[in-house]
């Protein structure tokens, strides 16, 4: 590690919000104009333009809203199936998102937490559906280069 760098826990890359679900039984929380964030909806690419189900203004408020540019990260079922959030929108319970602070770069979090989703796959108990819980999805440490640098290798890999 370089004498820049720095060790950070991923609490710190910014808010992290795990979602909930709107009630099924009252139609007008859904079939909206807002993005309802799952795993389903991560396919293989990195910015997750388009999910299944969408929520109404109403069902929006009803969740922990997510601004564009989150990062989305499974942490119950399939640990690790990640994407960034493309607009506005709220999770379902499946899913910690992070709202990355201005002093780090978010598509170099991202990068960095789909380099070493293995990590947190690892350390999930092996029960009947593996869970890692907000808490200790936050206390992960990685080493992190400045801010200038973060950028520049973001780049990089986003033109990759």
């Amino acid at each position: 590690m370089r004498s820049d760098w720095k060790e950070v826990l991923v609490s710190e890359f910014g808010d992290i919000i795990t979602g909930s679900t709107p009630s099924t039984k009252i139609n007008e929380f859904w079939n909206g104009e807002y993005p309802f964030y799952s795993p389903a909806d991560f396919s293989k690419v990195v910015y997750c333009e388009k999910t299944e189900r969408t929520v109404t203004d109403k069902g929006l408020n009803t969740g922990r809203i997510l601004e564009e540019n989150a990062i989305l990260f499974t942490c119950i079922g399939s640990i690790g199936k990640m994407a960034i959030a493309r607009k506005k929108g709220i999770s379902n319970q499946q899913i910690n998102a992070i709202l990355v602070s201005k002093d780090f770069d978010y598509r170099f979090i991202y990068y960095l937490l789909y380099r070493n989703k293995n990590i947190f796959l690892q350390a999930a108990p092996m029960t009947t559906i593996q869970i890692i819980n907000k808490t200790d999805f936050g206390n992960f440490k990685f080493n992190l280069p400045p801010l200038p640098q973060q950028r520049k290798i973001a780049k990089i890999l986003s033109t990759c």
